[in-house]
């Protein structure tokens, strides 16, 4: 009975030490899944023009410094109510750069953020400075709905900076977002 165990125990090891991917940075596209979890973000990705990342229920989304996500496709983070999608940093003093969106062109269809929580981002140095976990410039097409968006800051808008932009934002919860400039503690519109 113990060698079962312990051959069970080495095998469980094994099987969660290779379920996990590393990506190096630059454009990301296709279908993160359960498998693979956690990702291991080690260098700014993007999401190219006509591109689409689709991210699965249950996928951790684990940032290995302040890096960011910028989104000239598409992505489909959908999670559902008893499976989370995970976006956060590995070292929570450093934080993330969060999701930016930056004169995304419009042509492009919807990006979709549901059941998501988004903890720890960072936007208080470097570019850009606003939105904690999303910065939209210039772009709407965006729904972040029943999702937890948590311990962000930025210069302005702790959580959510949108210049010309009206993305959709419903049912989520916002707790402990802050800013630098006392403009936009949470979201920040103009």
């Amino acid at each position: 009975m113990k060698k079962f165990l312990l051959l069970t125990l080495f095998a469980c090891v094994a099987i969660n030490a290779r379920s996990q991917t590393t990506i190096s940075g630059g454009n990301v596209s296709g279908t993160w899944t359960q498998a693979g979890s956690p990702y291991l973000i080690n260098g700014n990705i993007s999401v190219d023009t006509n591109s689409v990342l689709t991210i699965e229920p249950g996928v951790t989304v684990q940032f290995q410094g302040s890096y960011k996500l910028d989104v000239q496709g598409r992505v489909l983070a959908i999670g559902t109510a008893t499976d989370t999608i995970f976006f956060f940093p590995t070292n929570t003093s450093i934080g993330w750069k969060g999701i930016v969106f930056d004169s995304t062109s419009s042509t492009q269809d919807s990006s979709l953020f549901i059941f998501c929580s988004l903890k720890y981002g960072k936007s208080n140095t470097g570019y850009p400075t606003k939105g904690g976990i999303f910065y939209f410039n210039s772009f709407s097409r965006c729904r972040i709905s029943n999702s937890y968006l948590n311990a962000n800051i930025a210069v302005y808008g702790g959580a959510i900076y949108c210049i010309n932009a009206s993305p959709i934002i419903s049912n989520n919860y916002f707790y402990r977002n802050n800013n630098y400039s006392g403009i936009g503690g949470v979201i920040y519109c103009n």
